[in-house]
């Protein structure tokens, strides 16, 4: 009799186990962390195509003028001298006591609105005339050999030399590129000298 009742109550115990067992559903299942699902869920999210970029080419710069700009102001008259200088592409070796190399210089100078000069000025050396008159000989781009009339400094300065028809002169280098330019030297005769001149921004 003690047996059977032993065996009684023994499987109802187990019996309740199992029912408490049953009854919480969390005590079976294992959550998921956010962790573990997150390669999952992007890679589930189609990345969006990648759209070629448009082939905007960069304007070239420009090429360095050779021309340099310069203004003196006379606050007394109220007049703006503009100055706009050239450098000669070449140099020419002189005797003592002007050796080591000279090159020439264009000024264009323009007083307010009144009168245009155009001269060359020596680095080292003088300039003259010379016994067959006061010229020089130009060549603008491709074009003809031309001799301009010119004239001496009348300042004393023997290192210029200035061009009579300025602003003829003046209106051909707006529309040139180059210019190649003869000129007397005092004991070295006519030398060359060879100008970029484009670029050129002058008032007409």
């Amino acid at each position: 009799m003690k047996t059977v009742s032993v065996a009684i109550l023994t499987a109802a115990f187990l019996l309740g186990c199992q029912q408490n067992s049953n009854s919480d559903p969390s005590a079976s299942v294992t959550p998921k962390s956010n962790a573990a699902s997150a390669p999952a869920v992007a890679a589930s999210i189609a990345a969006p195509e990648a759209k070629p970029e448009p082939l905007v080419k960069a304007a070239p710069e420009p090429d360095p003028s050779p021309w340099t700009y310069s203004e003196d102001d006379d606050e007394m008259r109220g007049t703006t001298t503009r100055f706009a200088v050239n450098t000669s592409l070449n140099a020419i070796n002189l005797e003592f006591p002007y050796q080591g190399g000279s090159s020439i210089r264009i000024y264009l100078r323009k007083k307010g609105k009144g009168r245009q000069e155009a001269f060359f000025v020596l680095d080292k050396g003088q300039v003259t005339c010379g016994f067959e008159g006061c010229y020089i000989a130009v060549k603008f781009d491709n074009g003809p050999v031309t001799r301009i009339s010119a004239s001496e400094s009348t300042g004393g300065k023997n290192d210029a030399i200035f061009i009579d028809n300025a602003v003829q002169f003046q209106q051909k280098l707006l529309h040139a590129s180059k210019l190649i330019v003869e000129i007397p030297i005092y004991e070295a005769g006519r030398q060359q000298f060879k100008f970029d001149v484009s670029q050129l921004k002058w008032p007409k």
